[in-house]
């Protein structure tokens, strides 16, 4: 695996202390941190590839998550596909293609595709072609806040390639309590989107702050450019 491989990349350089500071431990006596290095997890993989391929990837793919079954649950974003293949784990291969001689790859997360990447190198290397990854990491030490994320997008000082930034709020209307909290540069229709939201609030298991996801989605030709980096 490439050296510069992003996805499994250490981000120590986040952990500034070794002391856990979040909104919800103000005033609280706070506790040492056993030192617990973050990791960009693959939440998504998703690719293409020509018809003449179908068999050697369905010989891959059988040997690292055993055998398929045909499935008929086939989503509107596939219909181009007449048939399906799920593996035990929750891949799937679509073929048949109603218009072109192609067929689909998609590794969800609940297939975890980070632990599969000897996969994923092989078929890029057989041709391949990657057309949306999905990566992700989890921030449980508060180093940086969705409010001085809006706050400086606000300011004008937000320094980035994306063209649109928003933030969001999810408040229940009986008891005024804060659900939910989001932000999003970028759109889900362009090639990269990135996204961050309070997971402890959404699963209700932290307090506000405690636990931030920030997911990157990449596309067609910006998932292209990172493969071709990530694989080489």
């Amino acid at each position: 695996m490439a050296s510069s491989n992003a996805i499994g990349a250490r981000v120590s350089d986040w952990d500034f202390e070794d002391v856990i500071r979040t909104p919800s431990t103000i005033g609280k006596v706070e506790r040492k941190a056993e030192p617990k290095p973050g990791t960009i997890a693959c939440d998504w993989f998703q690719a293409t590839m020509p018809s003449t391929l179908h068999e050697v990837v369905l010989k891959q793919l059988t040997s690292a998550f055993g055998s398929a079954e045909v499935r008929s649950d086939i989503p509107s974003s596939m219909h181009c596909y007449r048939e399906c293949l799920q593996f035990p784990d929750g891949a799937r291969l679509y073929h048949s293609n109603c218009y072109h001689a192609t067929c689909c790859l998609v590794i969800s997360g609940m297939a975890k595709p980070t632990e599969h990447f000897s996969l994923l190198q092989n078929l890029f290397d057989l041709g391949v072609k990657p057309t949306r990854w999905d990566l992700a990491f989890d921030d449980r030490r508060g180093t940086l806040s969705l409010d001085s994320v809006c706050d400086a997008a606000d300011a004008g000082s937000a320094v980035t390639r994306w063209k649109a930034f928003g933030s969001q709020k999810k408040i229940s209307l009986s008891s005024g309590i804060q659900r939910g909290r989001s932000i999003q540069f970028g759109s889900k229709t362009s090639a990269s989107y990135l996204v961050a939201y309070d997971k402890g609030l959404e699963t209700g298991t932290a307090e506000e702050g405690e636990w931030i996801r920030w997911e990157l989605r990449l596309s067609e030709s910006e998932a292209e450019i990172f493969s071709t980096e990530f694989f080489s």
